[in-house]
């Protein structure tokens, strides 16, 4: 019969060949094969592999875990794509760098703009960019006058591909952009602020440091309605007039470089109907608080919405005016607040808070600007009761109480300080004594005391 043999010996069968004596061979199996699953379960499987961790500073990009198994083949390169470059962080590396210049122009932004040329030109269309953060985009100092030319001119054109029609660029933080002189840097600083300002995807901006565009090139800008956090902190003054064109922001954060906001007050007034987030800081105006304060009382008597929930103060008030502005707070449902360059503060402020916001939950009070050790005028006891009226205070930082918080003996004061803070307000769970400086922005606090309660 065609000289098949059978595996098994067939029941009744008289044939007494050898296969019917000898033991059944082991069945063959098949190995487990990743592609044979359902294709669902591939994106659960990427799903597990890019989930974000919630972080308040710029994402880092993919994991390793992540790189590595975009190597395994073809099919998971391409699901995993979007998460790859999805987040892309520049920076330059240092002249005295043990990199050889070979390693440091596969790294730079010229080598990223020709990835990007090569990515529209495939199969696979544009890379999925959604968040670029470049800082210092002239390249290692010590560079030849070419290749410094040759990076920001990479740097505007990525910029401006990304943020064109067919880009998707949602959040973008650039650092030390220095783009204002005369000649080529110029004409690029004003093709950037062009590119960033006619952007539809771009829905958060931070510009820390950053000198570029003309004073009058603003005049003529349009409206930005989908930006949502905007971010200036020291730079050139005229990019602050981006609030200007940001009708629905909710985030807004600003910096200028001579601590004077003028003519931006009344921009950021009318505002308050969208910020759900607002820090000005270092201003030296205190106008600027006295107008911020008529136009939440206006708001409170009109029962007008401000979904205001975050707010950082830093700049000096007559403790009257102070209190008019804590009070006019109390249509808001904010949670956490900031104050600096307090001075000689009483426990009544507390008192006023606790009164005005009472679902408060961050709270930082700093006499002056955390550089130097200030005398609180009342005994620590005396704030401790006030702050027993703010049952829903997670989080609290105040300034140091010790003049050298380097020294042992002097550290044991903060920490005794804390601990009486952490015993007496039931909802706490951190208390943070703030002995440096303070960096870029609301509640990014530089200590080196930090107690968990």
């Amino acid at each position: 019969m065609g000289g098949l043999v059978s595996r098994r010996k067939r029941s009744g069968s008289s044939n007494s060949s050898s296969t019917s004596s000898s033991s059944p061979p082991p069945e063959q199996t098949t190995p487990f094969r990743l592609l044979d699953l359902p294709p669902e379960i591939w994106l659960e499987i990427c799903r597990h592999l890019t989930t974000p961790i919630p972080t308040d500073s710029f994402p880092a990009g993919p994991s390793d875990s992540v790189l590595a198994f975009s190597q395994t083949c073809t099919l998971f390169n391409g699901l995993l794509r979007p998460s790859i470059w999805n987040s892309i962080t520049y920076f330059p590396l240092r002249r005295d760098s043990v990199r050889s210049k070979d390693y440091r122009k596969k790294r730079s932004l010229s080598a990223l703009k020709q990835i990007l040329d090569e990515a529209e030109s495939s199969t696979l269309g544009p890379l999925p960019i959604e968040l670029l953060q470049v800082s210092h985009p002239e390249g290692a100092r010590g560079e030849d006058e070419e290749e410094v030319e040759a990076e920001q001119y990479a740097f505007v054109e990525i910029v401006q591909r990304l943020t064109g029609e067919d880009g998707g660029l949602k959040v973008l933080w650039l650092k030390s952009v220095f783009l204002s002189s005369t000649g080529p840097a110029k004409e690029l600083g004003d093709r950037l602020i062009l590119a960033i300002a006619g952007s539809k995807s771009l829905k958060a901006v931070r510009f820390n440091q950053v000198e570029a565009g003309s004073a009058k090139l603003y005049s003529g800008l349009g409206r930005m309605e989908g930006m949502k956090t905007l971010q200036v902190l020291h730079g050139q003054r005229s990019l602050l007039e981006f609030a200007r064109i940001c009708p629905n922001l909710e985030s807004l954060l600003m910096w200028p470089e001579r601590r004077r906001f003028g003519s931006l007050v009344p921009i950021i007034c009318s505002l308050l109907g969208s910020l759900r987030y607002l820090s000005l800081d270092a201003v030296s105006e205190p106008d600027c608080f006295v107008q911020l304060t008529a136009e939440l009382q206006r708001r409170q008597s009109l029962a007008l919405p401000t979904p205001l929930t975050e707010l950082f103060l830093e700049g000096h008030q007559a403790s009257g005016d102070r209190s008019a502005l804590i009070s006019a707070l109390s249509h808001t449902d904010l949670k956490r607040l900031a104050l600096y360059h307090l001075h000689a503060f009483k426990p009544n402020l507390i008192h006023d808070i606790a009164v005005a916001v009472p679902n408060l939950e961050g709270l930082t009070l700093v006499l002056g600007d955390t550089s130097t050790a200030f005398s609180w005028p009342s005994p620590l006891e005396a704030y401790i009761d006030q702050l027993t009226k703010l049952k829903h205070l997670k989080f609290y930082a105040s300034d140091r109480q010790s003049p050298n918080p380097q020294r042992l003996d002097q550290m044991q004061v903060e920490y005794d300080s804390l601990s009486k803070v952490g015993k007496a307000v039931d909802s706490l769970e951190t208390a943070v004594a703030i002995l440096l400086d303070v960096s870029q922005g609301a509640f990014l606090l530089s200590f080196s005391l930090f107690v968990i309660l």
